[in-house]
Formats: structure tokens, sequence, C-alpha cells
């Protein structure tokens, strides 16, 4: 957190990349910077979503690809965590399978009220809660428990497993020999560069702003900004975050 950024800027079509030497083995879209000041109320709900969204869109695209590898579900854990609630969107959207949302007792009630979930299952329930089969695994959480338990409760039933993020990053990772499909890591890098390979020039950032358009427009109604400034400020917000004390709710923009 500071309050001025050096870049080599090159400038691009909604924004600018930064080709600085020592940031060059990096993936591209690390180095892309997108202007979201419009005069449209939105800044602050883009500034907050839109890194996480092209992750929920380039996961969509790929289990579209993939026809869902089968699968009538597609399971969510952290169904809470706002690049799960992306995914849960644009998967409502297609309508291909039902949504499923895995998430802790405490944030049943926000999950449920998304709207974007046909169904919303804590974690102890997993195992006996009437999911239609086979079914895909999205995990958010990157918690070896969570992994395990749907592995074990769906079996061969498990169409596809893609290991995305680590929203429970207390807990043990991996998981060991598990049944079912082997688990499969999401790295979006790699699925930005195969989709603007695969597409003509500019459909890609086509497909992702009709995708990213009605999202963020209806983000005010389930996310609340606060602000804050200063590094007590910052610092709290951190300490909250890390010990889960902020509310799925809400999104913090914090100005040194």
């Amino acid at each position: 957190m500071s309050t001025h950024l050096t870049v080599q800027a090159k400038p691009g079509r909604t924004g600018f990349t930064d080709v600085s030497p020592h940031r060059a083995h990096l993936a591209a879209v690390y180095n892309q910077y997108q202007a979201v000041g419009e005069d449209d109320g939105l800044e602050a709900h883009k500034a907050l979503l839109q890194p996480l969204f092209i992750t929920s869109f380039l996961i969509e695209d790929f289990l579209d690809e993939s026809a869902l590898f089968g699968g009538k579900s597609v399971i969510l854990s952290s169904a809470s965590a706002k690049t799960a609630i992306g995914l849960a969107h644009l998967l409502e959207r297609r309508g291909a399978a039902k949504v499923v949302g895995l998430t802790s007792p405490r944030n049943v009630a926000f999950v449920e009220a998304l709207g974007v979930y046909d169904q919303v299952v804590t974690y102890a329930d997993l195992p006996t809660a009437p999911i239609e089969r086979p079914a895909v695994f999205v995990d958010f959480a990157g918690d070896a428990a969570v992994l395990r338990s749907v592995h074990e409760t769906f079996g061969e039933d498990l169409a596809f497993s893609l290991l995305v993020g680590g929203t429970h990053w207390e807990t043990e990772r991996g998981g060991g020999s598990l049944p079912g499909p082997k688990p499969v890591f999401f790295f979006a890098p790699d699925r930005i560069a195969k989709r603007r390979g695969d597409w003509a020039p500019g459909e890609f950032e086509t497909r992702y702003g009709a995708a990213w358009g009605p999202f963020v427009a209806g983000a005010p109604r389930w996310l609340t900004v606060e602000h804050g400034e200063g590094r007590e400020a910052i610092a709290q917000a951190f300490l909250a975050q890390v010990d889960g004390g902020t509310s799925p709710s809400v999104g913090v923009v914090l100005t040194p």
C-alpha cells in the first residue's frame, strides 16, 4: 500500500500495460491496468470486483467449452467469496446445470439472498444433501477436509474437480489420495492466452464485457462499500480480513 506506483506504461484501448523490464517474466494479465473512473457510481465496485470476476469468467468459459464434463450440478465451495459469486452468476445465466453453493452456517442467509445459487448447503450437511449427479466441483476454499468430503461424497459421480483458490487459508492443503477424478489446478493466465489465440482480435474483450456489465451493475444490491484512510485503517482492515471478521456483503476501499 503506497501513495505512488512507478510504471513504464504502454497505452491500450481501456487502460495500459506496465512494460517495466523487472515485470517482463510475469503473465501478461498481471501487468495490465484498467481505467475504472467512469461517472456511473460504480468505480469502487469495479475496483473491488473486476480483478476477481475475470477468473469467474474464465472458469465458466472453460466449463462451458468442456460441456460441464457431463455434470448436472456445479458445486462451489466458499460460496460467499466474490469470485465464487461471479461464477455462480454466470452459471445461473447459462442455465446448463444446477448451481450449488457450499458455505458455513453464518453465511447461509447471505448466499441464499444472492439469488444465483439453486441450492445452498453447509459443509457439514454435504454428505446427505440431495445434490443432482454427476457433479462438478470448483474449489475456492483450498481446504483439504472440504476437498476430501466432496470426493468421498460423490466418488465416481464427481465428473471433474477444479482447484482455484484458498479462502480457508488457515486450514490444511492438499487431500492426499482421493476417490474420483484427480483435482486439476486452474491457472487464469493460461486460459486468457488460449482464448486470445482461439478468438479473433477484440473478441475476448467483447465477450468479457458482455459478461462483466450485468454483473457489476447488480453488485450494489449485495455489496456495500466501506472506505478507510491512513495506515491504521489499512492495518485494521487487513487484520479483520485475515481473522475472518469482514462480512461477505462488504468491500473495503482504502486510501494511504
